[in-house]
């Protein structure tokens, strides 16, 4: 899975109402770039997998497949919203999707399974 993390307070996630956050494009180029190169990704990982394995004696499993789209994960996220907060908010969920964008709030310090299982649905 390919996850884009940004800053709530980045001009490219919190912009001004009837303005286009510039990361909805962003992640959109990400997910086509990946449509794209799918097999060579999962290619390229598999044999960093196995150098990984190899090295440690571990023994983790070769990817099969790339998760699709490429997803967006906004720290820091304010707990009370403005005008243009919820604007973009709005405005990144519906293009990206609900499923593919992860809010976590300012004091969250999500863990790893944390961002996976909200982004993996």
């Amino acid at each position: 899975m390919f996850v884009e993390g940004k800053i709530f307070s980045d001009s490219r996630v919190n912009v001004k109402c009837g303005l286009i956050p510039e990361v909805i494009s962003q992640v959109n180029t990400y997910s086509a770039s990946i449509a794209e190169q799918e097999q060579t990704i999962i290619s390229q990982y598999a044999n960093h997998i196995k150098i990984i394995n190899n090295l440690f004696g571990t023994n983790y499993n070769l990817p099969k497949i790339v998760i699709q789209p490429a997803k967006l994960l906004v720290y820091e996220t304010p707990e009370i919203f403005t005008a243009n907060n919820w604007y973009s908010i709005d405005t990144i969920t519906t293009a990206l999707g609900a499923n593919n964008v992860a809010w976590f709030k300012q004091e969250e310090r999500p863990s790893t399974d944390e961002i996976w299982n909200s982004l993996c649905k």
